[in-house]
């Protein structure tokens, strides 16, 4: 079944280059390459009106989640989302694809479990079609990046998001080939775990919160 309009939702709160911001701008290009019709939207705005929120997402054939790994699971934007369509269900339209897209700072895919379970579950709910779940693990090296300037960093994601388009686009599940791709670690653990560090003192110094951060307390 071919896909014509697709509705990518952020649950990140901020409107900036961060890395949800990233993966899902480069998605959307790819999708309108392809003809679909793509829709971006932020939790937060959608929540604001239940009528706003269960026309939109009536309006397109797909819905793709795309959402920062939170401790505890997914951001509470998203599951207040979650909360409103499951109260409303009877009023949206059924048998349509979704899918998970999570991007995450910790390096370990395993850290992600509980948020592809509310996921799962909620698209069962709804009488969703469960396409999968894609993790991006070390996502934070994309922020305020633009994929197409860097090319061979991020070759792995860039190919896993082309392939995850003509998924898309045909309305079947994450293909095999996706989850390969984002399996591949980026850099090594040990590395990441240093570059977060930097960047961690460094955004403490920047404002101001301490001249120094103790980083003993950030050992992973």
């Amino acid at each position: 079944m071919k896909i014509s309009s697709a509705l990518l939702i952020f649950g990140c709160q901020e409107k900036s280059k961060g890395s949800a911001d990233v993966i899902g701008k480069f998605l959307s290009n790819k999708l309108q390459e392809k003809m679909v019709h793509t829709g971006l939207r932020y939790a937060s705005d959608l929540i604001r009106s239940k009528e706003i929120l269960i026309s939109t997402i009536n309006d397109f054939d797909s819905i793709i989640l795309l959402c920062p790994e939170k401790i505890g699971g997914l951001p509470s934007d998203i599951i207040e989302l979650m909360d409103i369509l499951s109260v409303n269900k009877e009023q949206i339209h059924k048998d349509r694809p979704i899918m998970l897209l999570l991007e995450s700072d910790f390096p370990e895919i395993e850290q992600n479990n509980l948020s592809v379970k509310i996921a799962r579950n909620f698209s069962e709910k709804m009488k969703f079609k469960w396409q999968g779940v894609l993790c991006f693990s070390q996502s934070g090296m994309m922020r305020d990046k633009n994929l197409s300037d860097i090319k061979n960093k991020f070759k792995r994601i860039i190919k896993a998001l082309e392939v995850l388009a003509n998924n898309i686009e045909e309305g079947g599940k994450i293909n095999t080939k996706a989850y390969e791709l984002v399996n591949k670690k980026i850099m090594s653990v040990t590395s990441y775990n240093l570059s977060k560090k930097k960047q961690w003192k460094n955004e403490a110094k920047k404002y101001g919160t301490q001249k120094e951060l103790d980083l003993k307390t950030l050992d992973i």
